[in-house]
């Protein structure tokens, strides 16, 4: 199947579709991206992940003047060029193109590319992980291109069969290398309050939402590794996956005391989506 994709006002073939060498994500991952899903031709909660997109441009000074109408209308091109019905949006946004330069000017333009591949659906329902010691930047609390400490741990978890990368900072459960961790205990969901440790996630907030509306208490705190290993619930959430369950931690099997709340909250999550998008 031909995958096209967009830069700077030009459509073409996924594989021909040129970069300039002088686009500064190249040289300082200079700039912001983010994920939409696509399901019949709607893009779910796309003013959310827009206006954090928005958000996250805004804080790096990076002036991204493309509406919201414009970039979907990108993204339905792309759908109908590739034939997606069902797809993951994939939105960066880098500083202009110039020579190398750490320097940079509050000039009006930015890079724009856009890419849509086919989405295969809701993903596995468990994940084994293991924990590492958070190395990431300062700045997790914005999608940056800077993505480098979670590809490493990523490969390490590969390295030891597992799936997911939980980081932690300080004794504390931040997030995973590509998601956000909450854990249950009793009746109550916990995971890490929003500050530059961990990525305010659509999902995460979906979560915490559902949680609520079924009647769940929701504590916004950190908790260490003890903690999480004592769990009766560890989850993973994101937008291409929605929820996940690790049941394997360090090569440990978790508790999984399954009390109906984690089939009640990924059993919302994924109605939700599909209502919205229907």
């Amino acid at each position: 199947m031909a995958s096209y994709a967009y830069y700077n006002g030009k459509y073409d073939l996924h594989e021909r579709l040129s970069v300039p060498l002088s686009d500064r994500a190249l040289y300082f991952g200079d700039g912001v991206y983010d994920v939409m899903l696509v399901r019949r031709g709607k893009v779910y909660q796309a003013e959310a992940h827009y206006d954090r997109l928005s958000l996250n441009c805004g804080a790096l000074e990076l002036p991204f003047s493309t509406s919201l109408r414009e970039v979907l209308s990108v993204i339905h091109r792309l759908c109908d060029l590739s034939n997606i019905i069902d797809g993951v949006a994939y939105i960066q946004v880098s500083r202009y193109s110039e020579r190398r330069a750490h320097e940079f000017d509050s000039r009006s333009d930015c890079n724009l590319l856009i890419t849509v591949t086919e989405y295969s659906g809701h993903g596995e329902r468990s994940a084994s992980a293991i924990t590492l010691p958070d190395r990431r930047y300062g700045m997790c609390n914005l999608k940056t291109l800077n993505l480098l400490p979670s590809v490493i741990a990523l490969a390490e978890a590969k390295r030891q069969g597992a799936d997911c990368a939980i980081f932690l900072r300080d004794g504390t459960v931040t997030e995973e290398a590509r998601s956000n961790v909450a854990i249950i205990k009793g009746k109550v969901l916990l995971t890490h309050p929003l500050d530059h440790t961990v990525l305010p996630g659509i999902t995460r907030a979906n979560l915490l939402r559902a949680a609520r509306e079924l009647g769940i208490a929701v504590e916004e705190r950190g908790y260490s590794l003890e903690e999480m290993i004592s769990a009766d619930e560890i989850l993973v959430s994101s937008t291409t996956k929605f929820l996940r369950r690790v049941t394997k931690l360090n090569g440990i099997g978790t508790k999984c005391a399954d009390y109906g709340l984690y089939s009640a909250l990924r059993e919302r999550l994924i109605m939700d989506f599909l209502h919205e998008t229907d």
